[in-house]
């Protein structure tokens, strides 16, 4: 409700999305943090070491620091994340976001950040459920998540968030992220697109069967 209100009394405010995306389960196993625009789609990617407030308050610094903080406060300014214990600590995230307002899904709600959960759906394209991220790095999934942002998209009245981005974030912050646009003619979002090493890993973890299941069809 809380939510809900703010936005009312804050129409214009921009508004983040914030998630984890599992490759396996497992204390030593690395997961993507993102993080994204909702206005725009525009999605960030960062691979972190695990599934720990320490490791995506560490990240959520790390991104900060990309920033003049004056700009960084004007374009946080709402955060919506889930109930994940990687993400319950407040008062913590408060320290590094201080400016931000911080909302949390109701429990068993991912639906209350669809926007983010639809960016993730075009990362399981490529890389499926259930498959291991640890054999990626981060140049990789910048290159992924450089081929969703250069998406086209209905709801972005056939535009593609790339094409959106410079209200809200110079061009030169991008760059030093390893995020740029793909032409549409080369905008990749397969397995082939992370190579041989991809395919490879995806049979590793998914049986042929599992592989049928999520729609993803491999090149012999």
């Amino acid at each position: 409700e809380d939510y809900e209100k703010y936005k009312s009394n804050n129409p214009f405010a921009i508004e983040w999305q914030m998630d984890c995306v599992q490759g396996i389960q497992g204390r030593n196993e690395p997961v993507l943090l993102t993080m994204q625009i909702v206005e725009i789609k525009f999605l960030f990617m960062f691979l972190i070491n695990s599934q720990t407030a320490n490791e995506v308050h560490k990240k959520i610094k790390e991104f900060k620091g990309y920033f003049n903080l004056e700009k960084f406060n004007k374009i946080f300014e709402i955060l919506l994340t889930d109930n994940g214990h990687e993400f319950i600590k407040l008062d913590e995230l408060l320290e590094i976001l201080p400016k931000t307002n911080i909302f949390y899904c109701h429990p068993y709600s991912s639906c209350e950040k669809g926007s983010i959960e639809n960016n993730h759906e075009l990362i399981r394209r490529v890389i499926p459920q259930g498959v291991s991220l640890k054999i990626y790095d981060q140049d990789e999934m910048n290159l992924l998540c450089s081929n969703i942002n250069s998406l086209f998209r209905s709801e972005l009245d056939g535009k593609c968030p790339f094409e959106l981005i410079n209200k809200y974030i110079p061009i030169e912050i991008l760059n030093k992220l390893g995020l740029k646009r793909i032409s549409p003619k080369d905008v990749t979002l397969i397995p082939e697109l992370l190579g041989e090493k991809n395919i490879i890993n995806i049979k590793k973890y998914l049986s042929k069967k599992d592989i049928e299941k999520a729609h993803i069809k491999l090149k012999k």
